[in-house]
Protein backbone atom coordinates (compact mmCIF):
# COMPACT_ATOMS: atom_id res chain seq x y z
CA UNK A 1 0.00 0.00 0.00
CA UNK A 2 1.21 3.15 -0.92
CA UNK A 3 2.42 5.68 1.88
CA UNK A 4 -0.23 9.58 1.50
CA UNK A 5 2.06 12.02 0.55
CA UNK A 6 2.42 13.85 3.31
CA UNK A 7 3.91 10.84 5.24
CA UNK A 8 6.21 10.92 2.76
CA UNK A 9 7.04 14.75 2.96
CA UNK A 10 7.88 14.14 6.10
CA UNK A 11 10.12 11.44 5.83
CA UNK A 12 11.64 13.45 3.30
CA UNK A 13 11.99 16.19 5.79
CA UNK A 14 13.83 14.40 8.22
CA UNK A 15 15.56 12.87 6.42
CA UNK A 16 17.20 16.11 5.28
CA UNK A 17 17.16 17.48 8.33
CA UNK A 18 19.37 14.42 9.91
CA UNK A 19 21.43 14.87 6.56
CA UNK A 20 22.45 18.46 7.82
CA UNK A 21 22.80 17.60 11.22
CA UNK A 22 25.56 15.01 10.14
CA UNK A 23 26.86 17.22 7.74
CA UNK A 24 26.59 20.66 9.62
CA UNK A 25 30.38 21.56 9.41
CA UNK A 26 30.71 20.86 5.84
CA UNK A 27 28.02 23.39 4.70
CA UNK A 28 28.95 25.84 7.61
CA UNK A 29 32.48 25.63 5.68
CA UNK A 30 30.23 26.15 2.03
CA UNK A 31 28.52 28.84 3.18
CA UNK A 32 31.96 30.94 4.35
CA UNK A 33 33.08 29.97 1.05
CA UNK A 34 30.24 31.75 -0.86
CA UNK A 35 30.65 34.70 1.55
CA UNK A 36 34.33 35.06 0.63
CA UNK A 37 33.54 34.62 -3.20
CA UNK A 38 30.67 37.14 -3.27
CA UNK A 39 32.82 40.14 -1.37
CA UNK A 40 35.97 39.68 -2.18
CA UNK A 41 36.05 38.53 -6.10
CA UNK A 42 32.55 38.75 -7.35
CA UNK A 43 32.07 42.39 -6.04
CA UNK A 44 35.78 43.45 -7.19
CA UNK A 45 34.96 42.19 -10.78
CA UNK A 46 31.66 43.80 -10.98
CA UNK A 47 32.50 47.35 -9.46
CA UNK A 48 35.56 48.26 -11.34
CA UNK A 49 34.05 47.89 -15.04
CA UNK A 50 31.34 50.08 -13.75
CA UNK A 51 33.39 52.39 -12.49
CA UNK A 52 35.32 52.77 -15.46
CA UNK A 53 32.32 53.86 -17.33
CA UNK A 54 32.08 57.49 -15.96
CA UNK A 55 35.41 59.68 -15.68
CA UNK A 56 36.45 61.35 -12.37
CA UNK A 57 38.30 64.31 -12.16
CA UNK A 58 40.22 63.43 -8.95
CA UNK A 59 42.03 60.05 -10.85
CA UNK A 60 43.58 59.02 -7.08
CA UNK A 61 39.82 58.60 -6.14
CA UNK A 62 38.75 56.00 -8.79
CA UNK A 63 38.56 52.56 -8.29
CA UNK A 64 40.13 51.39 -11.38
CA UNK A 65 40.88 47.38 -11.66
CA UNK A 66 40.21 44.72 -9.71
CA UNK A 67 42.57 45.43 -6.73
CA UNK A 68 40.96 48.70 -6.27
CA UNK A 69 37.34 47.22 -5.77
CA UNK A 70 39.10 44.35 -3.42
CA UNK A 71 39.97 47.03 -1.23
CA UNK A 72 37.47 49.54 -1.52
CA UNK A 73 35.24 46.25 -0.26
CA UNK A 74 37.44 45.23 2.18
CA UNK A 75 37.09 48.73 3.90
CA UNK A 76 33.69 48.96 3.64
CA UNK A 77 32.46 45.52 5.03
CA UNK A 78 34.99 46.11 7.89
CA UNK A 79 34.04 49.69 8.52
CA UNK A 80 37.23 50.83 7.92
CA UNK A 81 36.30 53.39 5.44
CA UNK A 82 39.04 55.12 4.75
CA UNK A 83 38.01 56.95 1.72
CA UNK A 84 40.87 56.82 -0.10
CA UNK A 85 38.37 54.61 -2.96
CA UNK A 86 34.81 54.87 -3.69
CA UNK A 87 32.11 54.64 -6.32
CA UNK A 88 31.40 57.34 -8.24
CA UNK A 89 28.46 56.32 -10.93
CA UNK A 90 24.91 55.64 -9.98
CA UNK A 91 25.26 51.84 -10.24
CA UNK A 92 28.26 51.78 -8.59
CA UNK A 93 26.73 53.71 -5.03
CA UNK A 94 23.50 51.65 -5.63
CA UNK A 95 26.17 48.51 -5.18
CA UNK A 96 28.06 49.89 -2.06
CA UNK A 97 25.13 50.61 -0.23
CA UNK A 98 24.25 46.62 -0.65
CA UNK A 99 27.69 46.35 0.39
CA UNK A 100 27.44 48.72 3.10
CA UNK A 101 24.27 46.64 4.64
CA UNK A 102 25.08 43.03 3.89
CA UNK A 103 28.52 42.58 4.27
CA UNK A 104 29.04 43.92 8.02
CA UNK A 105 26.57 41.42 8.84
CA UNK A 106 28.14 38.84 6.31
CA UNK A 107 31.17 39.51 7.56
CA UNK A 108 30.17 38.94 11.27
CA UNK A 109 27.88 36.13 10.45
CA UNK A 110 31.50 34.05 9.18
CA UNK A 111 33.01 34.84 12.16
CA UNK A 112 30.66 33.32 14.39
CA UNK A 113 30.87 30.11 12.00
CA UNK A 114 33.97 29.42 12.40
CA UNK A 115 34.24 30.13 16.12
CA UNK A 116 31.22 27.91 16.62
CA UNK A 117 33.34 25.05 13.88
CA UNK A 118 36.53 25.18 16.74
CA UNK A 119 34.74 25.64 19.43
CA UNK A 120 32.36 22.72 18.49
CA UNK A 121 35.59 20.90 17.96
CA UNK A 122 36.85 21.49 21.18
CA UNK A 123 33.59 20.19 23.18
CA UNK A 124 33.36 17.46 20.94
CA UNK A 125 37.60 16.64 21.71
CA UNK A 126 36.48 17.17 25.22
CA UNK A 127 33.65 14.97 25.50
CA UNK A 128 35.68 12.32 23.67
CA UNK A 129 38.60 12.13 26.13
CA UNK A 130 35.74 12.02 28.66
CA UNK A 131 33.74 9.18 27.40
CA UNK A 132 37.03 7.42 26.14
CA UNK A 133 35.64 7.10 22.62
CA UNK A 134 38.68 8.88 21.21
CA UNK A 135 42.43 7.36 20.36
CA UNK A 136 45.83 8.37 21.56
CA UNK A 137 48.50 9.48 18.48
CA UNK A 138 51.24 10.25 20.48
CA UNK A 139 54.47 8.64 21.41
CA UNK A 140 56.87 7.37 24.26
CA UNK A 141 53.72 7.33 26.57
CA UNK A 142 52.60 4.87 29.26
CA UNK A 143 50.05 3.04 28.94
CA UNK A 144 47.99 1.90 31.94
CA UNK A 145 45.70 -1.45 31.44
CA UNK A 146 43.03 -1.88 34.08
CA UNK A 147 41.29 0.83 36.70
CA UNK A 148 41.43 -0.24 40.46
CA UNK A 149 42.05 2.13 43.40
CA UNK A 150 45.89 2.01 43.27
CA UNK A 151 45.34 4.48 39.94
CA UNK A 152 45.16 7.68 41.74
CA UNK A 153 48.62 7.01 43.72
CA UNK A 154 50.47 5.58 40.92
CA UNK A 155 49.86 8.59 38.69
CA UNK A 156 50.10 11.14 41.51
CA UNK A 157 53.90 9.86 41.99
CA UNK A 158 54.30 10.01 38.58
CA UNK A 159 53.74 13.62 38.16
CA UNK A 160 56.06 14.47 41.32
CA UNK A 161 59.09 13.19 39.54
CA UNK A 162 60.34 15.94 36.84
CA UNK A 163 60.86 13.42 34.64
CA UNK A 164 57.26 12.39 34.33
CA UNK A 165 55.93 14.89 35.39
CA UNK A 166 54.25 15.81 31.86
CA UNK A 167 54.82 12.35 30.56
CA UNK A 168 51.37 11.24 28.42
CA UNK A 169 49.36 8.67 30.45
CA UNK A 170 46.98 6.84 28.91
CA UNK A 171 44.43 4.16 30.95
CA UNK A 172 42.53 1.52 29.07
CA UNK A 173 39.69 0.08 31.35
CA UNK A 174 35.90 -0.87 31.17
CA UNK A 175 34.49 2.11 33.19
CA UNK A 176 32.30 4.69 32.58
CA UNK A 177 34.55 8.05 32.32
CA UNK A 178 37.97 9.36 32.93
CA UNK A 179 38.65 8.77 36.48
CA UNK A 180 41.31 11.77 36.32
CA UNK A 181 41.37 15.48 35.98
CA UNK A 182 44.95 15.75 34.44
CA UNK A 183 45.79 17.16 30.62
CA UNK A 184 48.06 14.22 29.87
CA UNK A 185 46.07 12.27 31.59
CA UNK A 186 43.89 10.33 28.47
CA UNK A 187 41.27 7.17 28.58
CA UNK A 188 40.16 4.89 26.73
CA UNK A 189 37.11 3.22 27.35
CA UNK A 190 36.66 -0.71 26.85
CA UNK A 191 38.89 -4.43 27.60
CA UNK A 192 42.21 -5.21 26.95
CA UNK A 193 41.92 -6.13 23.53
CA UNK A 194 44.25 -5.72 20.47
CA UNK A 195 41.79 -3.00 18.83
CA UNK A 196 42.00 -0.67 22.30
CA UNK A 197 45.65 -1.19 22.29
CA UNK A 198 45.92 -0.48 18.88
CA UNK A 199 43.61 2.86 19.86
CA UNK A 200 46.45 3.58 22.89
CA UNK A 201 49.44 3.75 20.22
CA UNK A 202 51.12 1.02 21.97
CA UNK A 203 53.65 0.08 18.97
CA UNK A 204 55.01 4.06 20.12
CA UNK A 205 54.65 3.73 23.84
CA UNK A 206 57.39 3.25 26.12
CA UNK A 207 55.96 1.61 29.42
CA UNK A 208 53.12 -0.64 29.65
CA UNK A 209 51.67 -1.10 33.39
CA UNK A 210 48.82 -4.08 33.78
CA UNK A 211 47.17 -3.76 36.67
CA UNK A 212 44.69 -6.44 38.60
CA UNK A 213 40.94 -6.05 37.75
CA UNK A 214 39.76 -6.18 41.36
CA UNK A 215 36.29 -7.45 40.79
CA UNK A 216 37.36 -10.69 40.14
CA UNK A 217 38.86 -13.39 42.85
CA UNK A 218 42.78 -13.16 42.82
CA UNK A 219 43.19 -16.17 40.60
CA UNK A 220 41.02 -15.16 37.54
CA UNK A 221 42.37 -11.43 37.93
CA UNK A 222 45.93 -12.76 37.59
CA UNK A 223 44.73 -14.90 34.09
CA UNK A 224 43.07 -11.44 33.09
CA UNK A 225 46.51 -9.53 33.91
CA UNK A 226 48.72 -12.26 32.12
CA UNK A 227 46.32 -12.39 28.76
CA UNK A 228 46.26 -8.80 28.58
CA UNK A 229 50.80 -8.96 28.68
CA UNK A 230 50.36 -11.33 25.83
CA UNK A 231 48.33 -9.35 23.73
CA UNK A 232 50.54 -6.40 24.72
CA UNK A 233 53.57 -8.12 23.60
CA UNK A 234 51.94 -9.47 20.48
CA UNK A 235 51.46 -6.10 19.40
CA UNK A 236 55.04 -4.48 20.70
CA UNK A 237 57.58 -7.08 22.24
CA UNK A 238 59.98 -4.04 22.97
CA UNK A 239 57.95 -2.26 25.29
CA UNK A 240 58.71 -2.21 28.99
CA UNK A 241 55.92 -3.99 31.17
CA UNK A 242 54.89 -4.14 34.64
CA UNK A 243 52.68 -6.52 36.10
CA UNK A 244 50.86 -6.55 39.24
CA UNK A 245 49.34 -10.05 40.07
CA UNK A 246 47.74 -11.39 42.91
CA UNK A 247 48.99 -14.91 43.76
CA UNK A 248 53.01 -15.03 44.67
CA UNK A 249 53.27 -18.68 43.37
CA UNK A 250 52.49 -17.16 39.96
CA UNK A 251 55.90 -15.17 39.96
CA UNK A 252 57.66 -18.44 38.80
CA UNK A 253 54.95 -19.91 37.20
CA UNK A 254 54.74 -16.90 34.56
CA UNK A 255 58.39 -15.79 34.82
CA UNK A 256 59.69 -13.64 31.67
CA UNK A 257 55.63 -13.28 31.10
CA UNK A 258 56.61 -9.45 32.10
CA UNK A 259 60.05 -7.29 32.53
CA UNK A 260 58.51 -6.99 36.42
CA UNK A 261 56.09 -9.13 38.36
CA UNK A 262 54.47 -7.22 41.33
CA UNK A 263 52.50 -8.82 43.77
CA UNK A 264 49.80 -6.58 44.98
CA UNK A 265 49.75 -6.21 48.34
CA UNK A 266 52.74 -8.27 49.31
CA UNK A 267 54.82 -4.80 50.22
CA UNK A 268 52.43 -3.44 52.90
CA UNK A 269 52.51 -6.75 54.66
CA UNK A 270 56.19 -6.41 54.59
CA UNK A 271 55.62 -3.11 56.24
CA UNK A 272 53.91 -4.38 58.59
CA UNK A 273 56.01 -7.66 59.82
CA UNK A 274 58.74 -5.55 59.74
CA UNK A 275 57.55 -2.66 61.57
CA UNK A 276 56.78 -5.47 64.63
CA UNK A 277 60.75 -5.70 64.74
CA UNK A 278 62.26 -2.58 63.70
CA UNK A 279 59.39 0.36 64.76
CA UNK A 280 59.26 3.22 62.45
CA UNK A 281 60.71 1.54 59.39
CA UNK A 282 57.80 1.62 57.19
CA UNK A 283 58.71 5.44 57.65
CA UNK A 284 62.26 5.21 55.99
CA UNK A 285 60.97 2.84 53.15
CA UNK A 286 58.09 5.41 52.52
CA UNK A 287 60.25 8.47 52.49
CA UNK A 288 62.98 6.52 49.93
CA UNK A 289 59.93 5.69 47.55
CA UNK A 290 57.75 9.14 47.49
CA UNK A 291 58.73 11.64 45.07
CA UNK A 292 57.14 14.48 46.77
CA UNK A 293 60.14 14.55 49.78
CA UNK A 294 62.89 13.08 51.74
CA UNK A 295 64.97 10.85 49.49
CA UNK A 296 64.39 8.75 46.45
CA UNK A 297 65.56 5.88 44.78
CA UNK A 298 67.54 6.49 41.47
CA UNK A 299 68.94 3.82 38.59
CA UNK A 300 72.34 5.75 37.29
CA UNK A 301 74.32 3.97 34.29
CA UNK A 302 77.74 3.23 35.21
CA UNK A 303 80.22 5.96 33.49
CA UNK A 304 83.32 4.90 31.84
CA UNK A 305 85.72 6.03 34.51
CA UNK A 306 83.96 3.61 36.54
CA UNK A 307 84.15 0.43 34.52
CA UNK A 308 86.48 -1.86 36.11
CA UNK A 309 86.16 0.58 39.80
CA UNK A 310 85.67 -2.00 43.02
CA UNK A 311 82.17 -1.47 44.24
CA UNK A 312 83.55 0.33 47.45
CA UNK A 313 85.77 2.91 45.83
CA UNK A 314 82.58 4.14 43.92
CA UNK A 315 80.60 3.91 46.76
CA UNK A 316 83.04 6.40 48.72
CA UNK A 317 83.31 8.51 45.54
CA UNK A 318 79.57 9.30 45.07
CA UNK A 319 78.55 9.51 48.44
CA UNK A 320 81.55 12.20 49.28
CA UNK A 321 80.92 14.18 45.76
CA UNK A 322 77.04 13.77 45.18
CA UNK A 323 75.78 12.74 48.73
CA UNK A 324 74.19 9.42 47.26
CA UNK A 325 74.15 6.21 48.67
CA UNK A 326 74.80 3.13 46.50
CA UNK A 327 72.63 0.27 48.16
CA UNK A 328 72.55 -1.99 45.05
CA UNK A 329 73.67 -2.76 40.77
CA UNK A 330 72.03 -3.83 38.20
CA UNK A 331 74.03 -6.20 35.84
CA UNK A 332 73.52 -8.55 33.27
CA UNK A 333 73.74 -12.40 34.03
CA UNK A 334 74.03 -15.47 32.20
CA UNK A 335 71.75 -18.44 33.48
CA UNK A 336 72.06 -22.23 33.54
CA UNK A 337 70.26 -22.08 30.35
CA UNK A 338 72.70 -19.80 28.86
CA UNK A 339 70.04 -17.31 28.62
CA UNK A 340 71.56 -13.63 29.75
CA UNK A 341 68.85 -11.77 31.89
CA UNK A 342 69.32 -8.87 33.93
CA UNK A 343 69.46 -9.07 37.78
CA UNK A 344 69.95 -7.00 41.14
CA UNK A 345 72.44 -7.41 43.59
CA UNK A 346 71.67 -6.27 46.60
CA UNK A 347 74.73 -4.80 49.29
CA UNK A 348 77.16 -5.74 46.44
CA UNK A 349 80.61 -6.95 48.02
CA UNK A 350 83.12 -4.21 48.24
CA UNK A 351 85.49 -5.74 45.79
CA UNK A 352 82.88 -6.32 43.40
CA UNK A 353 84.24 -4.57 39.77
CA UNK A 354 81.96 -3.01 38.05
CA UNK A 355 81.07 -3.50 34.22
CA UNK A 356 80.26 -1.48 31.16
CA UNK A 357 76.13 -2.40 31.45
CA UNK A 358 75.83 -2.21 35.05
CA UNK A 359 73.84 0.52 36.59
CA UNK A 360 73.69 1.70 40.19
CA UNK A 361 70.53 1.77 42.71
CA UNK A 362 71.37 4.79 44.24
CA UNK A 363 69.38 6.68 47.32
CA UNK A 364 69.52 10.01 46.21
CA UNK A 365 68.17 13.61 48.07
CA UNK A 366 67.05 15.06 44.33
CA UNK A 367 66.35 13.56 40.79
CA UNK A 368 69.25 12.77 38.97
CA UNK A 369 67.76 14.08 35.35
CA UNK A 370 70.72 11.99 33.58
CA UNK A 371 70.12 8.16 33.62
Amino acid sequence: MQKPPKQNLNRWIKKCLKFFEKKQIIFQFIIIFIILIIFFWLIPSIIYPIELQEPINNDNKKIEDFWDGLWWTITTITTVGYGDKYPTTPTGKLIAVVVMLVGTVALEFSRLLIFSILIDKKIQGKIQEALGIGSYDDENHIIICEYNHRINQIVKELRKNPETRKTPVVLIADIERNPINDDNFHFIKGPINPGNLKKANLTQAKTVIILGDHQLSPENRDYKAILACFNVKKINSEVYIILEIADETHLETYKGVANEMIVSGKLSSLLISNAVINHNISEVIFDILTYEYGSEIQKIRVSKDQVDSRFIEVFMDIKRNEQKTVIAIETTVIDAEKVERREIITNPSPNYKLKADDYLIVIATEINSSK
